[in-house]
């Protein structure tokens, strides 16, 4: 399954709901404080949430987001934020839906101080009707939007949590809620069952709240209460739903049997059992739960760190350089040293060469397995021998900040992509050579053009296209953001001159003039050129200080 559309709604800049539609090159371009960052925070938080378990609390100190408050859109009047993306589902016919996460304040709860607390995902369609959701107990808030039952006919106080009739309210709640809205359920079984699940709609029918939703309970608290819902999986859960522990099948009376050892408890469990039976509740779970969830772990699959890498400034203050997470790459490198055709040397050369016009490659020395030397040596085409010893070569920490930049900008794109393809070898080697899905990566690149020669800024353009293509078998996109006028510049010349496809390329302008349209894709022709023009201080800012000059020219 791809991956095509990251959601986010009321975050930070983004007042209400927005889609990102994703291409193979993906270029945020556009003033300061216009929300370029924005997608890639989120992008960020969410990916590293997912580390833990499928229900993330988002840590607010490491990924250096500053307060929760800070997070909410000001104008949105809400208390959460959402980040999401589109699955596909169906046997044949894929038909689309939205994933939402949903993130409220962890404050006043021991696990979630000071991060982004898990409160829900939900399934919609496209007309944005509910289909199925998960919900986090402790953050869940009965309200008469909400609520299943009638209020006037039981003693509900404003600060419980249940929104459906349950034996459990009050005593030992759940963990999360599932919920299935009948409505859309039998519509929706279709996509991926042929089954009859007659009866058990019919008893879910018996048991609907007033909004025709389902309600189940998952995850007795004091069995999960050492480790929290934020380390738990879609397949945690799946388990629990077929363990039916909460016995979401009964109705009230057969629940407050079973989970509290009324009389009659063995002949209410033995009906229950021929209910589970007749109504084929294992059959649901794994036909259309399961299914259910493996796509939408493939979604979030996509956001993990094994398939998600972020890029920033390379800054290389060292001569020797120790092992920490920003320059792990080029220990992951070394052992990559020597490899010339089709390796790194060959990766390097070619880009310094054909792109940047550095005749030259890196060098990597260890030095007692604790510390990376990183030499660029050059002078390549004036030596005859393979043997470079005596070439000109200077430690990356003594070049300019943007030839340093570019270097292990290289090294760490050539160690994602080699990465990548050898485990797409190894998912191969493990399938028995069996064709398997090939997992979506994500890359993340914080303005590449820093420090950069207007000269190298325009042929950044090339080596993104040249890693498109070396890349290509391993499903690799890339999100940039840039200020270069001169790298979008190139990248409209590579589309003219047929070396890019317009179709793999979305060039986004952030729009901070805006209210509403925060964003809008610039729509590249075939022949390189806008269909939309940019906003103001991009484009024209040289014709405006050209006519400030002449205009001071005249004055004097």
């Amino acid at each position: 399954m791809s991956v095509d559309k990251i959601i986010i709604e009321n975050f930070k800049i983004f007042e209400g709901q927005h889609i990102f539609d994703l291409k193979d090159l993906n270029i945020f371009t556009g003033a300061n404080n216009s929300g370029k960052s924005t997608l890639f925070k989120a992008i960020s938080m969410f990916s590293s949430g997912l580390e833990k378990g499928d229900f993330p609390n988002l840590d607010l100190f490491t990924n250096i987001a500053g307060e929760f408050k800070d997070l909410v859109n000001r104008n949105s009047n809400g208390n959460s934020f959402k980040i999401g993306f589109f699955i596909e589902l169906g046997k044949k016919k894929k038909v689309p839906f939205k994933v939402l996460y949903e993130f409220v304040d962890g404050k006043g709860s021991y696990y979630s101080e000071g991060k982004a607390q898990f409160s829900n995902f939900e399934l919609i369609d496209l007309n944005n009707n509910f289909i199925f959701g998960v919900y986090n107990v402790e953050k869940f808030k009965v309200t008469n939007e909400n609520i299943e039952y009638d209020i006037k006919d039981n003693s509900i106080e404003p600060d419980e949590n249940y929104p459906f009739k349950s034996p459990m309210d009050g005593n030992n709640p759940a963990e999360l809620f599932i919920k299935f809205n009948l409505d859309f359920l039998e519509s929706f079984i279709g996509i991926f069952s042929n089954s009859d699940f007659g009866e058990l709609l019919a008893q879910m029918q018996k048991l609907k709240g007033k909004h025709n939703n389902w309600w189940g309970e998952q995850f007795v608290e004091e069995t999960f209460f050492d480790i929290g819902i934020n380390e738990l999986s879609l397949e945690d859960l799946l388990k629990d739903i077929y363990g039916d522990e909460f016995k979401n099948l009964g109705d009230y009376i057969t629940k407050e049997t079973l989970l509290f050892g009324e009389d009659k408890e063995d002949k209410i469990w033995k009906e229950y059992l021929k209910l589970r039976e007749i109504t084929k509740y294992g059959e649901f779970v794994e036909d259309i739960i399961q299914r259910l969830f493996i796509s939408i772990d493939e979604g979030l699959d996509f956001f993990r760190k094994k398939n998600f890498a972020q890029i920033s400034f390379q800054n290389f203050k060292d001569r020797l350089i120790k092992s920490t997470p920003q320059f792990d790459y080029l220990f992951s490198l070394y052992t990559h040293r020597n490899e010339s055709w089709g390796g790194l040397n060959d990766f390097v050369r070619k880009t310094l060469l054909d792109f940047f016009e550095i005749d030259g490659y890196i060098e990597l020395k260890s030095h007692l397995n604790a510390a990376i030397e990183v030499n660029l040596v050059t002078g390549l085409t004036k030596t005859d021998a393979k043997d470079y010893d005596q070439n000109p070569r200077q430690n990356i920490a003594d070049l300019g900040k943007g030839t340093a930049n570019l270097l292990g900008l290289i090294l760490k794109t050539f160690s994602l992509l080699n990465e990548y393809e050898k485990e797409k070898g190894s998912d191969k080697k493990k399938q028995n050579n069996k064709p398997k899905r090939i997992r979506q990566r994500l890359i993340l690149i914080e303005e590449p053009e820093a420090f950069l020669h207007p000269n190298w800024q325009s042929k950044l353009a090339d080596f993104f296209v040249y890693c498109l293509a070396y890349g290509e078998r391993t499903n690799i996109r890339f999100l940039i953001e840039t200020h270069s006028v001169y790298f979008i510049q190139r990248l409209q010349f590579l589309v003219a001159d047929n070396k890019l496809d317009k179709d793999k390329i979305d060039i986004l302008f952030f729009n901070p003039e805006s209210h509403k349209e925060k964003f809008y894709n610039m729509e590249l022709r075939k022949d390189g050129m806008f269909r939309k023009k940019f906003g103001s201080g991009f484009y024209d800012e040289t014709a405006k200080l050209t006519i400030d000059i002449l205009n001071i020219k005249d004055d004097d």
